[in-house]
């Protein structure tokens, strides 16, 4: 008994050091703006730094981390590679030694010119299991296969990939830089989907799962990966086919329980996942129905695996993953305030989860900042969804990398803090209006969920329950900037009124603080 007290505490050490690898601790995002010169540029996010240190760095002539986009470090979390999915750079900013050409085909001839990949979310990095200097990186290739009889243009619906490849990279070589060993080689080979690509860890946390759907079906691979390399793929078909439109986006939850897989077009697909069996399971559907169609979409989980965030375009929503009806639980969180960021509002788009526990999003054209979540364990607007929180010393465009999840942990952040809890969510299944953000800046956003009948009656009180702002609006419009920057900094109440719908909303508005 003395014994197996005395060993049981060192297979919990391990199991926790390997949870808390930062294999993850840098992102790459951006592309390179100049043509002028021989050398590229891009933006490094570094989280050995709290907080996290961002800066521009240089890199191969002409990269762009739009489409395909994955990173690695090691445990330690000193960078070691990344890949827009057409050739490996390493932390020199060199083309890794054999790392180029490692997606032969059409997007070697096509895509990679312009510095990426063409297919979003088409690479995943992920440790070897038990080995501190071997690294696999997956990546899926694109054909030109015809699948569409009606004649739609959308250019998608045309192709598939036919390949997911597998590139072996050892450190020990390549002075220390790295050099891929094994080269496009073929894990799985059907007609599988474009995007995405998903790893997860084991629940024996150490091995992975590797993941990618069978285009325009209800199927996917699931590929165990341990020590000895990888094991044959399995074939698993469950719930409802997914149509044509490929572009979507995906996650799984860092506790490994679920996965999700989302666009406008098809709605969301919710799996439940055996990361000890690998055995995926049908869940439930959302159809999303009335939603304008957008391939600008993203999905995180949180850290705490019970909310997930999804992205449409200008709207930003939480669903709470527990509920026992989650449809009834889409809460939005963030709108488009379409302010420009330089050329176009900053939408939403790609989403990831960080080592901070925030979750960063990107823009949907060119853009000099990202979006954050500063607390997305929180529920609705106590999840601080920030719209260009984070500034960049560059350009990007659409970019997140895609990343497996090395911790399996709730945030420590109070969600009853800071004086932000003023107010309950108002939840997209309700009338109701929103004001963002709160607290305020000189200007805030009123966002209806359904444009109002008749004038729109927008009152500010002060506590002491002095009207101190009073506008009218006039009907059919949803967003609604209104001008707060002349009133003194505190905590107001706002009513919102139609003269004909009635009540739309109120709630507590904090300024200046």
């Amino acid at each position: 008994m003395h014994r197996i007290i005395l060993i049981l505490p060192f297979f919990l050490l391990a199991y926790i050091l390997k949870a808390q690898a930062k294999h993850d601790y840098n992102w790459i995002i951006g592309y390179d703006t100049s043509s002028l010169d021989n050398v590229g540029n891009a933006i490094r996010l570094d989280f050995n730094h709290d907080p996290r240190m961002i800066s521009s760095i240089q890199t191969v002539s002409g990269f762009s981390s739009h489409a395909s986009n994955t990173s690695m470090s090691d445990a330690e979390g000193n960078f070691l590679f990344y890949t827009s999915g057409c050739y490996v750079v390493n932390a020199a900013g060199n083309i890794m030694e054999n790392g180029d050409s490692i997606n032969p085909g059409i997007i070697q001839q096509y895509g990679c010119p312009g510095g990426s990949s063409i297919n979003k979310y088409g690479a995943m990095a992920i440790p070897w299991p038990d080995s501190p200097f071997l690294y696999l990186l997956f990546i899926t290739d694109y054909h030109s296969i015809d699948f569409d009889t009606t004649g739609d243009p959308f250019v998608n619906d045309r192709g598939a990939a036919l390949n997911l490849y597998y590139n072996v990279i050892d450190m020990r070589l390549g002075g220390g830089l790295g050099t891929v060993t094994q080269k496009n080689q073929i894990a799985i080979h059907d007609t599988i989907a474009t995007t995405p690509v998903e790893a997860v860890r084991h629940g024996n946390g150490r091995d992975w799962w590797i993941m990618v759907p069978v285009t325009r079906s209800d199927c996917y691979y699931v590929m165990l990966v341990d020590p000895e390399g990888l094991h044959a793929p399995i074939l698993q078909c469950t719930g409802l086919s997914w149509n044509k439109f490929e572009s979507a986006a995906s996650a799984f939850s860092p506790d490994g329980s679920k996965y999700v897989r989302y666009n406008t077009r098809n709605g969301m697909y919710i799996y439940d996942f055996d990361n000890t069996t690998g055995l995926l399971t049908w869940n439930t559907h959302l159809p999303f129905d009335g939603w304008f169609n957008t391939s600008a979409v993203g999905a995180a989980f949180s850290p705490n695996s019970r909310y997930l965030y999804i992205s449409r375009y200008h709207l930003l929503h939480q669903l709470d993953m527990q509920a026992e009806d989650i449809w009834a639980s889409l809460t939005l969180v963030g709108f488009n305030d379409q302010i420009l960021d330089p050329f176009y509002p900053s939408a939403f788009s790609s989403m990831a989860l960080a080592p901070d526990q925030k979750i960063y999003i990107s823009g949907t054209s060119t853009h000099t900042s990202i979006h954050v979540i500063h607390r997305p364990d929180c529920p609705g607007l106590y999840s601080l969804a920030e719209v260009r929180g984070v500034a960049l010393p560059a350009w990007n465009y659409f970019s997140m990398p895609k990343l497996p999840h090395y911790r399996n942990q709730a945030s420590d952040s109070p969600c009853d803090s800071m004086g932000v809890i003023t107010y309950s969510p108002i939840l997209e299944n309700q009338q109701g209006a929103v004001v963002f953000p709160n607290p305020a800046r000189e200007t805030v956003w009123l966002y209806l969920k359904t444009p109002a009948h008749g004038d729109i009656r927008w009152m500010l009180f002060d506590l002491s329950g002095t009207l101190v702002q009073e506008t009218t609006l006039s009907s059919g419009g949803d967003y609604y900037p209104m001008d707060i920057g002349h009133l003194p900094r505190g905590i107001f109440f706002y009513r919102i009124v139609s003269d004909r719908d009635g009540f739309l909303g109120s709630g507590k508005l904090i300024w200046g603080f």
